[in-house]
């Protein structure tokens, strides 16, 4: 189970998402907690008052809207009571057992997930704890319910071969074959929780693999002055096609403050995740005969190569590793950039041809 947890400036519009959804047959509510009547005679406007009435108490707060999804693996289907009863679980172990929220299972994704509607207010004003909630309570939850109802566990799930990103459930997007929308949903919804990410930058090396990107807009663009985010597909030569979607459209509305507090949350784990590749790098960079053989030497141990020409002539590495779903890029020590790989391939090079020239002459040496 992968969880996401969203915090908004409107409950009434995060509650109007998903009713949309329902109106249109993509979603419906299945439980409504600690509300005062049953849910078969919820009612919008009573929906929204309950929440009102508490955000009310608090006019200091201004981002007062909790909107949480549960994911769950597109190889398990689960019956509604037992999607009721994970729910609830996980907002008892969050420490969100008492306050006012929806549930709503939608159906416009080729996985089974759940999109809970809250807020951290509390019935006599006061705002809950949820610094760090996700690392604090969110993951223990998960884990625990993943325990508890047998569930496929988001960090166990093996694909056939566990080091080819096209062999996990989610497939590239190929522009037209699936309503574009849809497709980018499925993606996003995976490689924002799966992987491990701190800029822009490793963020769009791992979408490209799934023939996806987010952008920003040029810097004298309204899109970009206002904060906006695009999310566009690309065509098999990398280049965008068809018509950028607004984040704030999406499911999930990966926008980007979304991905700042995700950039955020995941440089603290990022570092342990680095390790793996750092030594590899070490250890088979020397080693290589050519690029390609140092890349394709990485790829058997599940990291990817991905070099992106600038626009200044210069390059730049990202290393993707599809074991600890982390991506390395920008930061990088000097020697991990291409440049230095090249330099340590070229210079070996010429000592296996020094070498070989040497030996010919019958003159035995030991290059260091």
């Amino acid at each position: 189970m992968v969880t996401i947890i969203k915090i908004g400036s409107s409950i009434n519009r995060t509650i109007n998402y998903n009713e949309n959804k329902v109106k249109t047959g993509h979603a419906q509510c299945i439980e409504a907690g600690n509300y005062p009547v049953d849910l078969n005679k919820l009612t919008l406007s009573i929906k929204k008052k309950r929440f009102n009435k508490i955000t009310s108490l608090n006019q200091n707060i201004k981002r007062n809207a909790m909107h949480i999804t549960l994911n769950f693996s597109p190889l398990e289907h689960h019956s509604k009571e037992t999607l009721i009863a994970i729910a609830n679980t996980y907002m008892q172990r969050i420490g969100f057992a008492r306050q006012p929220y929806l549930i709503y299972e939608h159906y416009d994704a080729a996985h089974q997930h759940l999109h809970v509607v809250t807020t951290y207010i509390k019935n006599d004003g006061n705002r809950m704890a949820i610094y760090n909630l996700a690392f604090r309570k969110s993951e223990p939850a998960r884990e625990q319910i993943e325990e508890r109802f047998g569930l496929i566990k988001a960090r166990e799930q093996k694909p056939y071969n566990k080091f080819d990103l096209n062999s996990i459930p989610v497939k590239r997007i190929k522009y037209g074959e699936t309503e574009s929308k849809k497709a980018i949903n499925i993606v996003l919804n995976y490689i924002l929780n799966q992987y491990s990410y701190t800029n822009f930058k490793e963020l769009n090396a791992i979408l490209s693999q799934y023939n996806l990107t987010a952008n920003r807009g040029r810097e004298n663009s309204k899109t970009f002055q206002k904060r906006g985010l695009l999310y566009q597909i690309l065509n098999k030569n990398g280049k965008p096609i068809g018509v950028p979607i607004k984040a704030s459209d999406l499911d999930n509305q990966p926008t980007l403050t979304f991905l700042e507090e995700k950039f955020k949350s995941n440089m603290l784990k990022n570092a342990d995740q680095q390790i793996r590749i750092k030594k590899i790098v070490d250890l088979y960079l020397l080693r290589s005969i050519s690029l390609k053989h140092f890349t394709n030497t990485l790829l058997n141990h599940g990291i990817i190569v991905l070099k992106k020409d600038l626009s200044k002539g210069d390059e730049e590495i990202t290393y993707i590793d599809s074991k600890t779903k982390c991506a390395i890029s920008g930061d990088i020590p000097q020697k991990f950039i291409e440049k230095e790989i090249n330099q340590a391939i070229d210079s070996q090079l010429s000592k296996k041809k020094i070498k070989s020239n040497l030996n010919n002459k019958n003159i035995k040496v030991k290059i260091i």
